[in-house]
C-alpha cells in the first residue's frame, strides 16, 4: 500500500465514520493524514525489506495504521469539546479502520473491549507489535466463531 492510497482510504472512511458513528464537530486535517500515511508506508516498507517479503499481512498493516493514527492524530476537534468521545476520536477511528481492514463486523466487538483498547492507545505506551498480536487474535476469533455473536 503506498502513501497516496492510504491517504485516500483514510479520508473516504473518515467521511463514513463521521456520518454514522463519530460525534459531531470532527474534521480531518489532510496534511496530518499525509504525515500518518507516509510514516505508515515507510514502516511497512522497512518491515517488508527486513523480512524480504513483498507485502505485509493485514494484521501488520492494521497495527501500524492504528499506531500512526494514534501518534499523529489527524482528526481535529473543536476547541470546546473536552469529552472522551472527542479527545479519543483518533484512537476510536483508528480502531474502526483496523476492524474494516480485517473485515470484522463492528457488532462482533463489545463496547467494553473497544473502550479498553482506545483507553490503552490514548493513555498508555503501546507498540505496533502489541497491536499486531491483538489484531491477529481478533481475526482468528472472528473466523472461528460463527454468526454475528460477539467475539470479545
Amino acid at each position: 500500500m503506498n502513501d497516496a492510497a492510504i491517504s485516500a482510504m483514510v479520508c473516504k472512511l473518515f467521511g463514513d465514520y463521521r456520518i454514522h458513528w463519530g460525534p459531531p464537530g470532527l474534521r480531518i486535517v489532510l496534511s496530518l493524514v499525509d504525515v500518518m500515511s507516509k510514516s505508515l508506508a515507510e514502516d511497512l516498507g522497512r518491515f517488508e525489506l527486513f523480512h524480504k517479503s513483498e507485502n505485509s499481512e493485514t494484521h501488520k498493516q492494521a497495527a501500524f495504521m492504528v499506531y500512526w493514527m494514534s501518534k499523529v492524530k489527524p482528526i481535529a476537534t473543536e476547541q470546546h469539546h473536552k469529552q472522551t468521545a472527542y479527545i479519543t476520536a483518533n484512537e476510536t477511528f483508528a480502531f474502526a479502520l483496523a476492524m474494516r481492514l480485517l473485515d470484522i463486523a463492528p457488532e462482533r466487538i463489545s463496547n467494553e473491549f473497544i473502550e479498553e483498547f482506545v483507553y490503552s492507545l490514548y493513555f498508555r505506551d503501546t507498540s505496533p507489535r502489541q497491536m499486531f498480536y491483538t489484531f491477529m487474535m481478533l481475526d482468528r476469533l472472528n473466523k472461528a466463531v460463527p454468526g454475528l455473536e460477539q467475539i470479545v
